[in-house]
């Protein structure tokens, strides 16, 4: 398949592979005869398995996305970018000139715009409009990879597939989840936790990638430093 990496088998087929051998758990007894016509083709049923591996994560993460965008967009989750701009740090994590970070977006997003200034940008972000919150986002990635250096995209792209794996394995690991809570057995327990620990790393991975892609926009020759 033209195009089809490595980032493709980390974010797409592992998480449909655990979906398809939940299936498989599932409705193991009627599937054997399916199998068993495949004995004397163990590879023809290794692409089978990967291919519909593949198209199940591609639904998984096209579901994964749209209910992120959802929660962002009902107010359930603030992109991270907020609070590293406007707090000392967020679990943890800070980041180095945030105020100049974010003075210099917000006057690059005014410059572009012919009914808001800056500084109506600017009083827009922190009282957390959303709308404004994603736009200043956006700006930053904008400027991000045209100006940013070859490490810093190496690091940008890094964090971003490890964030979305994160996000996406979470969504995976609900369908058993929900499964044997159904059949009231204690393996639901193991999964909640890999669940939530999922989730965690998930924020923590859109954390450093949000670090990172708002640290590349700063430039100390140009960007005044208060």
């Amino acid at each position: 398949m033209i195009g089809f990496t490595f980032k493709n088998f980390v974010l797409q087929v592992v998480q449909g592979a655990v979906v398809l051998l939940m299936l498989i758990y599932l409705y193991f007894h009627p599937l054997m005869d399916f199998f068993n016509c495949f004995r004397d083709f163990e590879t023809i049923l290794a692409l089978i398995f990967l291919a519909a591996s593949f198209f199940t994560g591609v639904i998984i993460d096209f579901i994964a996305d749209n209910l992120e965008a959802l929660a962002i967009r009902v107010g359930i989750i603030t992109p991270p970018c907020f609070f590293l701009l406007t707090r000392k740090s967020r679990w943890g994590i800070s980041l180095a000139h945030r105020t100049a970070i974010l003075n210099n977006l917000c006057r690059i997003a005014g410059r572009f715009s012919d009914s808001t200034s800056s500084s109506e940008y600017k009083k827009r972000f922190m009282k957390k409009n959303l709308e404004t919150v994603n736009y200043i986002l956006q700006v930053a990635k904008n400027r991000a990879f045209r100006k940013c250096k070859e490490y810093q995209r190496e690091q940008i792209e890094s964090f971003f597939v490890l964030y979305i794996f994160s996000r996406n394995i979470a969504l995976s690991l609900a369908f058993p989840l929900v499964v044997f809570t159904c059949k009231l057995s204690w393996w639901a327990l193991i999964f909640v936790m890999l669940v939530l620990i999922a989730k965690v790393a998930a924020y923590r991975y859109f954390l450093y990638y949000s670090r990172i892609l708002l640290g590349s926009t700063f430039n100390a020759k140009k960007d005044k430093v208060i």
